[in-house]
């Protein structure tokens, strides 16, 4: 990285906002390098490119008591770290950012044209994400019906059954309470109505 090209940044503070800062930096993934630590001497930085960069340092440095910073641009404008050289870095950040807009537009992409067709995909798409749920629920809801029909029937089937004395009523208990188990595990498995996770 060449000195003409980054930004240099000079903090002062005392070795606890030093660490603090530095460890802060390290943990924003912000690119710099720092110029090796002299006793007295204030903590030198470099950034390479004016942006995101410097603003997250900037926050960095307002965070934490007794830290200063002076900032100077590869222009040579320099900035403090108060509130009114803040407010002109921030309006040079916007400056240089709009400025690389500009030159950096480019003409449009070859997939641009294929911008319609992936919408009718998407699209498509969303229509059956938004099928699926009603379909599986309409299935459900017809097997549960057919299911309740049948039991109704086993049941009113096996009542008849012992109401005429042809079944003990001690068997239509042993049928209605099997009955009743075969409705639970159905509840369970099919609808997923159970309470604990498998």
């Amino acid at each position: 990285m060449s000195s003409q090209r980054r930004i240099t940044v000079i903090v002062e503070a005392d070795k606890d906002g030093r660490d603090s800062l530095k460890r802060a930096l390290l943990n924003s993934g912000i690119s710099y390098v720092q110029e090796p630590e002299a006793p007295g001497a204030p903590l030198k930085l470099y950034i390479p490119e004016l942006g995101a960069a410097v603003l997250t340092l900037l926050h960095a440095i307002n965070t934490r008591s007794g830290v200063s910073a002076t900032i100077i641009l590869q222009d040579g404008r320099t900035f403090k770290s108060d509130e009114e050289g803040q407010k002109a870095l921030l309006d040079a950040t916007t400056e240089q950012m709009n400025a690389q807009q500009v030159v950096g537009v480019q003409p449009f992409p070859w997939w641009t044209e294929f911008i319609p067709e992936v919408k009718g995909i998407l699209k498509q798409i969303s229509e059956l994400i938004g099928w699926y749920p009603k379909a599986v629920g309409e299935a459900e809801a017809r097997v549960t019906k057919y299911f309740i029909g049948l039991l109704t029937f086993i049941i009113a089937g096996t009542f008849v059954l012992a109401y005429e004395k042809i079944l003990a009523g001690d068997t239509f208990a042993l049928l209605v309470g099997a009955v009743v188990g075969y409705i639970f595990a159905f509840l369970t498995r099919f609808l997923g109505l159970s309470g604990g996770g498998d």
